[in-house]
């Protein structure tokens, strides 16, 4: 963070013999490649508005909030021919104080630990079978991907891919078309029968339904019939009794010569006398 203080503030980076040894080793870990603005704008003298973003390309993303600054990248000039690009993009955010953290892992810019600057990690020592059996291993591998890499140039090299032809193109096109339709006039011509059957047997199916349900429309008709004839005929039987003005007085003298009393008594043996007169006729109760 001091050092990018120092990259933003001042404008011009002090000559390299002036650095700490932490922005030395902090800029020899950079390993930048200059970059050039679009629209022919040159990294040096760039003016930065008051929301900006630094991409310091490729390990950092720093985010800053700059006002009115102008940061010139001569200097870099000086330091041992390091090469720094920098990005500006128009960004609104409200981070501060943005850290990158490594798990696990010292940050990228911190240099080699005094204890292992000058180690040399030991030779790995394989043993005489294995590194028989690994160098079979790897030759025949190698073997294997130089005769497949051999036999795909051969197929598709330039060489051997035929020109494209417009006029045979058209003709498989063609041919293709008039094989289609062939297909498709047999399914027709399938579907077709199919389709002729299924009709007819629905029509076979529709009629028979038809003509059953004309039968059991005869037959309740029928029934009916019967029915209004039979009670035609009681109704009939039932007029002969029915009293006519023409009959009228006959009735009367009738019912007059015939009188019907529908009381009864009882005794204590059970006799029935039925009329109010006493010598009405005795019946007996059946036991």
């Amino acid at each position: 963070q001091r050092t990018l203080e120092r990259l933003t503030k001042g404008c011009r980076l002090p000559s390299w013999m002036f650095l700490t040894r932490f922005e030395h080793s902090f800029l020899e870990n950079l390993n930048w490649t200059p970059n050039h603005y679009p629209g022919g704008t040159s990294s040096t003298s760039l003016p930065w508005n008051a929301n900006a973003v630094v991409h310091l390309t490729p390990f950092c993303h720093i985010e800053l909030n700059l006002k009115n600054l102008y940061l010139e990248i001569e200097m870099f000039t000086r330091l041992n021919n390091a090469k720094l690009a920098i990005t500006v993009e128009a960004f609104t955010t409200n981070y501060t104080n943005l850290q990158v953290y490594r798990w696990g892992k010292k940050p990228r810019w911190l240099p080699t630990a005094k204890t292992k600057m000058f180690r040399v990690a030991p030779r790995p020592q394989i043993p005489t079978e294995d590194y028989e059996e690994l160098k079979r291993l790897h030759n025949n591998y190698r073997t294997q991907i130089k005769s497949l890499t051999g036999y795909f140039t051969e197929k598709y090299s330039t060489e051997n891919i035929q020109q494209f032809d417009i006029e045979q193109h058209e003709k498989s096109i063609k041919d293709d078309f008039l094989k289609c339709t062939a297909i498709n006039d047999e399914w027709n011509r399938q579907i077709k029968i199919q389709r002729e059957e299924r009709v007819a047997k629905e029509l076979e199916e529709s009629v028979n339904l038809a003509k059953q349900r004309l039968e059991e429309r005869q037959q309740r008709q029928l029934l009916k019939l019967q029915a209004a004839d039979e009670e035609v005929r009681r109704v009939i039987e039932d007029s002969k009794d029915f009293i006519t003005p023409d009959k009228l007085d006959a009735a009367i003298e009738y019912a007059l010569n015939n009188p019907v009393d529908y009381n009864f008594a009882l005794d204590l043996d059970g006799n029935v006398y039925k009329g109010r007169n006493n010598d009405s006729v005795k019946f007996e109760i059946k036991q």
